[in-house]
């Protein structure tokens, strides 16, 4: 009987039990048909013998790494790399009985695995360590299929299972010694997944935190007193209460409220600084966010764990002492008084993913630079800001913010190209196919009710080819299908941006011109009406074994093109589309009543919500409509009532933002 544990390890296995260049040079010397080998099998051993001198031996019943070999390597090398894939090769190639036939691969469950089989691979002191960490409380997305997987958002790593029903071919990204705590965690946590299910999110918790409901009760008071009197007239004195909320939130474990309530403080001095980073709108969504975190903290439904609402222990500030950075590309956001651009980039040995953000102010007087321009500014001495999403980055005393935010210390950097071969990437940014990041995702609360990781959707996926690459007219972006390795599409979306022209240009001249040398796309990832969208941060493309990289947002277009299918198009204005667009113009709407407070409304402000009630109804909205009827009837109300009370249209605007917030966000 053939060994079904060496007939389903891809070479995506094998790279993650090895590392990708000696699997490329293991099959290169098969494919070239330079090497022979004799090749025999009995009762599940495995026997090589080459023609170079080296012989191979894989017992039966062990695990790969457990076999052995002439050479002197003292790890996995590359010749008993070459006899799995010869021996895959071969069988492949014979014309056996269908009652010796090796099987299919198939969808399993690790949750099958049962404890009496653990305790095979493990003493009962780890068994129970395991167990005391898996009863403290994580939170695990669970993915079965042909290869499961168990991602754990408190620990930060994340468990492949390559062969089905045998653990010991459990590879997880930790620095432990092969098969780790983390695997029991995860076959634990398969236990937890209702069978009907090949997907879940997880908590391992069983007893339900307490609630805070004093703090919660004052969290919420101090929101309608921002509404009510306004950024623009909010007195210093009360800043100290939401500081001092923060630092009660964290004493209570409200790790995602407490950064909420930083952030809001820090909006309310930059603009007491006059500082153009200030944004009306910023407040509305931070507003929007908390009320929803409040809500879901009190009413504990079940379905989201408490975890992702109210933070985890690891999320803090933490310490960097010495790092290596793998870049990933750039992004762009862009707000009303200037832009902000972020590096994303890995840490290679935690796998974390972080963003290395700078903010651009828009100038007083004259155009404001364009993106690539920006890119071009060092961010410390000798080191460009553009350069880090292609580079690496050698860092020492940096620290990692609740939100990974990467913040640099006083030591100095050192920046160095890479080669891109992003197979050595960690999961779980790194995704095996779209299959895989569609049940991850499906398996995420919206934005406001998980952990707020500037990286939490930011994914690495191999491609093979783009195509249908174009100018969409309707978007207003270019558009392109991307195909996994399974064949499987997803749709890549990249806006067009007046100062971000050259970097759109660069975009479709790669994919137009180089559409099958596309390797990996890196960028933010959700679920569209239509399916899986990327907004890419960088591509990367693989011309006569060489890579390169274009980052869409800040790279430079070839000056020597002219008229290109963009710039003949450029005159067109796309349709707003009504999901996108109301949501937004409603927490924009609420960004000015944040800034003006409801105290201070006058009849323009009246007359814009009027207008903007006019315009939800006629496109369809109905639920949303209810708070925003109100407070609109509120602000009429209040032009004809000289006693007129904002305490109820306070808590309207925290209505609206909620749903403000929770549309924009799946939409």
């Amino acid at each position: 009987m053939a060994r079904q544990d060496l007939l389903v390890l891809t070479q995506e296995d094998l790279t993650a039990l090895s590392n990708a260049g000696l699997v490329k040079r293991a099959w290169r010397e098969i494919e070239s048909g330079e090497l022979t080998c004799e090749l025999r099998e009995a009762e599940g051993n495995v026997q090589a013998r080459w023609s170079d001198g080296v012989n191979c031996f894989l017992p039966a019943n062990t695990v790969l790494s457990k076999g052995r070999c002439s050479c002197p390597a003292t790890t996995l090398c590359r010749h008993l790399l070459r006899t799995v894939l010869f021996y895959q090769k071969q069988l492949q190639n014979l014309v056996v009985s269908e009652s010796e036939s090796s099987l299919p691969p198939r969808a399993w469950n690790p949750g099958d695995i049962n404890d009496e089989l653990l305790l095979g691979y493990y003493s009962k002191s780890a068994i129970a360590r395991a167990r005391k960490l898996f009863e403290e409380g994580q939170v695990v997305a669970v993915s079965g299929g042909i290869k499961p997987t168990a991602h754990f958002h408190t620990l930060a790593c994340t468990v492949r299972f390559m062969v089905e029903g045998n653990p010991a071919y459990a590879k997880c990204d930790c620095r432990e010694e092969a098969p780790c705590q983390h695997v029991l965690l995860a076959v634990w946590a398969f236990h937890l997944l209702p069978a009907e299910k090949q997907t879940g999110l997880i908590a391992t918790r069983k007893e339900t935190p307490p609630v805070p409901l004093s703090l919660l009760a004052e969290l919420e008071k101090r929101l309608l007193e921002l509404a009510r009197v306004g950024v623009s007239n909010y007195p210093p004195s009360l800043m100290d209460h939401f500081r001092r909320l923060e630092n009660r939130c964290r004493e209570e474990g409200l790790v995602w409220p407490a950064e909420i309530c930083l952030e809001l403080v820090q909006q309310l001095e930059q603009y007491r600084a006059h500082d153009a980073r200030f944004e009306a709108e910023t407040v509305a969504r931070l507003a929007g966010e908390l009320t929803i975190r409040l809500a879901a903290i009190r009413s504990d439904s079940g379905k989201v764990p408490q975890l992702f609402i109210r933070g985890a222990k690891s999320d803090g500030l933490m310490e960097i002492g010495s790092a290596r950075l793998v870049g990933l590309g750039c992004g762009v956001r862009v707000g009303r008084k200037g832009v902000e651009i972020s590096v994303y980039l890995q840490d290679q040995d935690s796998g974390i993913v972080m963003a290395l953000q700078s903010q651009f102010a828009n100038p007083a007087e004259g155009e404001p630079r364009p993106f690539w321009q920006l890119a071009q500014l060092p961010i410390a001495r000798g080191v460009l800001l553009g350069t880090l999403g292609a580079g690496q980055l050698l860092i020492k005393g940096a620290k990692r913010s609740a939100g990974h935010q990467l913040i640099l210390g006083r030591q100095p950097l050192s920046a160095n190209p890479q080669t891109f071969q992003w197979e050595s990437l960690r999961p779980p940014l790194l995704v095996e196919d779209f299959s895989e990041l569609k049940a991850r995702l499906s398996s995420l609360p919206p934005a406001s009710l998980r952990p707020r990781h500037l990286s939490e959707t930011f994914q690495v996926i191999p491609l093979t080819r783009a195509a249908e690459a174009h100018f969409s007219m309707v978007d207003q972006a270019v558009t392109a299908t991307l195909f996994d390795r399974e064949g499987i599409p997803a749709t890549l979306v990249h806006p067009y941006t007046t100062r971000g022209y050259d970097g759109v240009e660069a975009l479709l001249k790669a994919l137009t011109e180089r559409p099958e040398e596309l390797r990996f796309v890196a960028g933010q990832v959700r679920m569209g009406a239509n399916g899986l969208l990327i907004s890419p941060a960088a591509l990367v493309f693989e011309h006569e074994n060489k890579r390169l990289m274009v980052q869409p947002w800040i790279d430079r277009a070839n000056q020597t093109t002219q008229e290109t299918e963009v710039k003949a198009r450029l005159n067109l204005s796309p349709a707003n589309d009504p999901l996108t667009y109301f949501p937004a113009q409603v927490e924009a709407a609420l960004g000015e009543l944040y800034l003006l407070g409801l105290e201070r409304t006058d009849g323009s402000t009246t007359r814009y919500w009027q207008n903007l009630y006019r315009q939800g109804s006629a496109w369809g909205f109905s639920r949303f409509m209810k708070p925003v009827g109100k407070l609109t009837e509120s602000l009429v109300e209040k032009d004809h009532l000289p006693n007129w009370d904002s305490s109820e249209t306070a808590r309207l605007m925290l209505e609206a933002g909620l749903l403000a917030r929770l549309a924009r966000e799946y939409f």
